[in-house]
């Protein structure tokens, strides 16, 4: 079973399968998202309650040439800070470990 690996936009590699994202819904229209974070922004096949402007962790997979939301997470401003933290944290113990 492949696990979800967080992922900046420009992080995503064509081996990829399985990812997650953390970002800003930029637009929405037929069926696809378009996710923004703070370096680019992807498009994203899924059809879920979101507004434009709203912050999302969104759970994805590759399917053939494109990329399919399996699920989305609406979050704050608080909980993107307290993401940003723990990455930074991450980062530093991983280092080390």
């Amino acid at each position: 079973m492949d696990n979800y690996e967080y992922k900046q936009i420009n992080e995503i590699k064509p081996t990829d399968k399985k990812f997650c994202l953390v970002g800003k819904v930029k637009k929405k229209f037929n069926g696809t998202i378009v996710l923004e974070d703070e370096q680019v922004e992807i498009e994203l096949e899924g059809e879920f309650e979101v507004k434009e402007g709203e912050l999302v962790r969104v759970f994805c997979s590759k399917a053939n040439d494109h990329f399919k939301i399996d699920f989305l997470q609406k979050i704050t401003q608080e909980e993107l800070n307290l993401f940003k933290k723990f990455l930074s944290l991450y980062k530093m113990v991983k280092e080390y470990v």
